[in-house]
């Protein structure tokens, strides 16, 4: 038997099997890669829902165990990939349930995918780019500030903005369309984990990276630094639970925490930081406007940790991740404000404020062009194929992608435009200090806003609960309170 007829026979079988005989015409005709998935004896990814303990932030999941199965991707009639059938070490790809929130509850569960041989799954030609590890991300994104309160491409305008500000790594994307045991689960983003790796965060063995994690409460490791709220800690990505020793997370403990006291005695950080690369981080985020302040996905790595020359290499901020609340600030993005992290206090430096001025100066007067160019590029591949595969979608989630791909682009698009001129009036405002957390008087309060970006209209803050909250005044200027 061919694998063309191969992979016929086995999508019929999927789609008789629950009764969506007629979507296999459709989705064979639609041109975007399906990915079907069989798990051994059927049994789907499960997890359970778990809560923060007190004083902590967060929803998350457990018990959220790898199934093993089989994984083939078709396009049309072609074979572009099969795992084969499962044989430890030998064959085969497992599947779990991912995320935080986003895992406990959206109804389009995202997945993580652990092949057991390397494979490109992007089909890039390029044996580098081979890696066991690749998520199957969901489409929908809430989002107030998008028409029909949705949005499925700001994860495309996230991965354009990274590449134009050229980030170290970008991952790489796909959409497909997925089938899990019979079931179409609807179409996804097929993209690369953030892993250490060639291709991927390419860093040597001794090097690590870790996220400055809300969500440390349900990790196996983690450490908190003398200057970190209760409500975060860091947490490890590489090396993974099975290898660090308590030896190593105590020399990236100390490391972090001495990091930490140059930085807040405002000493020279530049023996411990790539200041271009923390300049660049936040610079994207100003530029998407998000409001993400007491969420995680901020990694830092370093390319190596030699004992012996501890600082040989600067610690970088890691890959971006994490774009769902873009466009919900009319300002700067909430990691200016809220003393979570080490930007308001890096925003106090002459060096660094320089160098953030001087990226912008470097990427902003080109950054719509180069915009409208990915767009373009995204539009080129997808067109109006996006929407028929959408159609699907829906037919399984009634009420997501309203919006058809022509005129999410041109969304965007205006918005960041909006974007680049607040950016720029910020710039231009900062000379050798950040405008951002100044002081005015003669001013009422406009809106306060707290950890996790929700917005109260109050005239008096003693109504307001015990947290921490950035008030907002009606001439533009802010401060963080306490209560």
């Amino acid at each position: 038997m061919s694998k063309r007829l191969g992979s016929i026979l086995l999508l019929l079988f999927l789609f008789v099997d629950c009764g969506q005989a007629q979507s296999l015409a459709e989705l064979s005709s639609c041109g975007l890669p399906v990915l079907q998935i069989s798990t051994e004896n059927g049994v789907m990814p499960s997890y359970d829902i778990v809560y923060a303990p007190d004083g902590c932030l967060g929803v998350s999941i457990t018990n959220n165990d790898y199934v093993p199965g089989r994984m083939m991707m078709t396009l049309g009639s072609d074979t572009l990939y099969d795992s084969g059938s499962y044989v430890p070490d030998v064959s085969g790809m497992q599947i779990k349930c991912r995320g935080n929130s986003t895992g406990a509850y959206l109804a389009q569960h995202p997945y993580r995918l652990s092949l057991v041989k390397k494979a490109d799954l992007l089909r890039r030609n390029d044996p580098s780019f081979k890696h066991k590890k690749w998520l199957l991300m969901s489409m929908y994104t809430w989002n107030p500030t998008m028409s029909h309160a949705e949005s499925n491409i700001l994860n495309v305008l996230g991965t354009s903005l990274c590449r134009i500000f050229e980030k170290e790594w970008v991952p790489a994307y796909e959409f497909v369309q997925v089938v899990l045991n019979g079931a179409y689960q609807g179409m996804y983003y097929l993209i690369e984990s953030v892993d250490r790796g060639q291709g991927r965060v390419d860093m040597d063995e001794t090097g690590f990276l870790i996220e400055h994690d809300v969500f440390w409460w349900n990790e196996d490791r983690w450490f908190r630094t003398d200057h970190q709220r209760n409500t975060y800690a860091f947490t490890f990505k590489y090396p993974g639970k099975n290898d660090i020793t308590d030896f190593y997370q105590n020399v990236v403990h100390a490391y972090m925490n001495e990091l930490e006291q140059v930085l807040y005695a405002g000493g020279d950080i530049s023996q411990f930081i790539s200041i271009p690369s923390f300049a660049k981080w936040i610079l994207i985020q100003d530029v998407l406007g998000t409001v993400d302040a007491a969420g995680t996905n901020r990694y830092l790595c370093k390319y190596d940790m030699d004992l012996r020359s501890p600082y040989s290499t600067l610690l970088q901020m890691g890959p971006l991740w994490d774009f769902d609340s873009s466009f919900k600030s009319d300002t700067c993005s909430h990691l200016h404000l809220f003393q979570d992290f080490y930007f308001p206090w890096l925003f106090k430096r002459a060096d660094f404020v320089e160098e953030y001025v001087g990226q912008w100066n470097k990427y902003g007067p080109t950054l719509m062009q180069r915009l409208n160019e990915e767009f373009a590029s995204v539009w080129e591949k997808y067109g109006e194929t996006f929407d028929k595969n959408m159609a699907l979608h829906r037919n399984v989630y009634r009420f997501e992608g309203l919006n058809s791909l022509r005129k999410q682009l041109d969304e965007v698009l205006k918005k960041v435009e909006k974007r680049v001129h607040i950016v720029n009036n910020m710039v231009s405002d900062m000379g050798y200090h950040t405008a951002v957390g100044s002081v005015v008087s003669d001013r009422r309060i406009k809106e306060v806003i707290d950890l996790r970006g929700h917005r109260y209209a109050v005239n008096d803050l003693n109504g307001l609960p015990s947290g921490v909250y950035v008030v907002v005044y009606d001439n533009g200027s802010r401060r963080e309170v306490k209560k």
